[in-house]
């Protein structure tokens, strides 16, 4: 179960997010879609058709806007039924932190995506159109997805400017403007293979990542590999640590 700090931090994000956008809708109009927009007071609107100039800009707007309610009524929805706590008895009590001093952040994330792996012609096993390597990742991506998380596989990390490594798995956090990448090293009783991941590791940490703050990593071998339990607990632990790095309590 992931902790009641993650629904607050996201309940805070889509406030903040949906008080900043137009206030707009879709409705039916005579077999289109139209767009109404509200003014500040929510008492008239203007509702505007495809033949508006700005129709596309604000049915995008309208669309996102819907998603958002969809989520933060969800959020309040789930801290309400697993932790007994409503949302307007901690309003104000907490604020988000700015991700202003660490380099893995939107417009990382953005590179990594747009160049990244999403088929292997080597891979055999397949989940959700995505080819996963090995079984031990799959069964990771499940643990995912159980926990509301959606993932990149593959991303392609920067290293430095001449140089690109594909960690396992890669999650951004909107909510933290923040994201983390995950290495599942299933093979540590191959040599050869530690000492792959011995280099690769290397130049993780002579290029500013951090283990346990931007690297995470999950290990075993062919006998032993991590259950369903240990993959959950470890995710969970990382979601928890980027709570505490960003959610911040306000003193009273």
């Amino acid at each position: 179960m992931l902790p009641k700090e993650w629904y607050i931090a996201q309940i805070i994000w889509l406030e903040d997010q949906l008080m900043m956008m137009p206030r707009c809708l879709t409705v039916k109009n005579r077999g289109s879609i139209a767009v109404r927009i509200f003014n500040n007071f929510l008492k008239n609107y203007e509702q505007i058709s495809k033949k508006h100039k700005d129709y596309n800009f604000y049915l995008q707007v309208a669309t996102i806007r819907k998603e958002y309610s969809s989520q933060l009524q969800e959020a309040k929805k789930r801290l309400a039924t697993l932790y007994k706590t409503t949302y307007n008895s901690i309003k104000g009590k907490y604020t988000l932190r700015n991700n202003t001093n660490i380099k893995f952040n939107q417009e990382y994330w953005e590179k990594c995506v747009k160049n990244c792996i999403k088929f292997r012609p080597e891979s055999e096993i397949v989940s959700d159109g995505v080819e996963f390597k090995s079984r031990f990742e799959k069964d990771f991506s499940s643990e995912l997805k159980n926990l509301g998380l959606t993932f990149v596989y593959e991303p392609r990390m920067y290293i430095n400017p001449n140089k690109a490594r594909y960690s396992d798995f890669g999650l951004f956090f909107p909510i933290f403007n923040r994201c983390v990448f995950i290495e599942l090293m299933g093979a540590m009783n191959d040599q050869d293979y530690v000492n792959s991941q011995c280099q690769k590791l290397h130049e993780y940490l002579q290029n500013g990542f951090y283990i346990g703050r931007d690297l995470f990593i999950l290990s075993g071998n062919e006998k032993y590999l991590p259950g369903q339990v240990q993959m959950r607990d470890f995710i969970i632990n990382i979601i928890t640590g980027l709570c505490e790095m960003y959610l911040v309590k306000i003193s009273s």
